[in-house]
């Protein structure tokens, strides 16, 4: 749902699956940060 991609050169978001970025083709992804809720 909002597992993304960030792209570590123009911080576009992608889709989690994406192998490299969709504005600028960059390869070097990140996982966007996601705070780990306690239940």
């Amino acid at each position: 749902m909002l597992d993304r991609q960030i792209c570590m050169r123009c911080n576009a978001r992608n889709a989690s699956e994406a192998e490299r970025c969709r504005k600028c083709g960059y390869t070097n992804l990140r996982p966007k940060a996601t705070e780990r809720r306690a239940a």
